[in-house]
C-alpha cells in the first residue's frame, strides 16, 4: 500500500455521524455522493499542498532546534498516527540533552488514556 492509499484511507474511512448520532456512513461515501468522485482527488492535492509547505517549515525549524539549551522531555506515543514517533525521535537527536519518553500502547490522544503516567512522567522530569 502506498502513503497516499494509506492517507486516504485514513482520512475517508472516518464514519459520518448525524446530528442524532446515527452513522449515515463513511466519508468517502457520503462526499462521492453529494460532489461526485473527482473530490477524493482534489482534496488530496490540497493536502498534498499543505504537507509541503509544512515541510518547508519544519525544515526551517530543524535548525532552529539545535539552539535550545533548556532541559527538555519529549513524549510521544508508540501508536500515534497522526502525529508518528519518528517525528519525537528526530526532535530528541536535535535537542541536545533532550529526553524522550514514549508512552506504549499511546495513540494521538495518549494525554487522555494515559493521564496518570503522564502526570508521573513530567512530574519525574520536573522534579
Amino acid at each position: 500500500m502506498t502513503t497516499r492509499e494509506i492517507h486516504l484511507e485514513l482520512l475517508l474511512s472516518k464514519p459520518v455521524v448525524d446530528s442524532t448520532g446515527k452513522t449515515v456512513g463513511r466519508i468517502e461515501e457520503v462526499r462521492a455522493e453529494q460532489q461526485g468522485e473527482e473530490w477524493i482527488v482534489k482534496e488530496y492535492l490540497i493536502g498534498y499542498a499543505a504537507v509541503l509547505e509544512r515541510l518547508s517549515a519544519w525544515t526551517i525549524g530543524l535548525k532552529l532546534l539545535q539552539g535550545i539549551k533548556a532541559p527538555t522531555l519529549i513524549i510521544t506515543g508508540d501508536s500515534d498516527i497522526v502525529i508518528p514517533p519518528v517525528n519525537s525521535n528526530i526532535l530528541n537527536n536535535k535537542i541536545s540533552g533532550s529526553e524522550l519518553k514514549i508512552i506504549k500502547e499511546g495513540g494521538h490522544g495518549f494525554g487522555y488514556s494515559h493521564a496518570a503516567e503522564i502526570v508521573k512522567i513530567i512530574t519525574d522530569f520536573l522534579s
